[in-house]
């Protein structure tokens, strides 16, 4: 099984050549394993910050040394999950990153060192 809607965005771990991650319309980011081609490893269900709510994912990132995940959301949100750990709740959240309504974050990238993550949202803005 896979997504049930548009893939957004999609980045390779970097500590590993077989995993990778893609990011979906469909709410989700899916954690996958190149050598089993029948399902994905892991689910991250998206939340939106409207109560009750799900958001559209629009990218996705891996951190240099693999162990942190990162989501940029249609409402401007950004996530941040610890790739070793629980994956049901995000370990940091940024609910105001980019401006809601004026177009999707559309791409995000971390630092070498990790301590860093640099978002280009719908609002005309590159945040860091």
């Amino acid at each position: 099984m896979g997504h049930v809607a548009d893939i957004t965005s999609g980045a390779w771990n970097p500590t590993s050549s077989t995993e990778f991650i893609t990011a979906s319309n469909d709410s989700t980011i899916r954690i996958w394993d190149a050598t089993v081609r029948t399902a994905h490893k892991s689910v991250i269900v998206v939340r939106s910050k409207e109560r009750g709510a799900r958001t559209k994912v629009t990218a996705c990132a891996f951190s240099a040394d693999g162990k942190t995940i990162g989501g940029a959301c249609e409402d401007g949100t950004v996530h941040i999950w610890d790739a070793r750990g629980n994956l049901a709740r995000p370990s940091r959240s940024c609910e105001t990153a980019h401006e809601k309504g004026v177009g999707a974050v559309s791409g995000m990238a971390f630092s070498r060192d990790g301590l860093h993550l640099v978002t280009r949202g719908g609002d005309d803005t590159v945040k860091r």
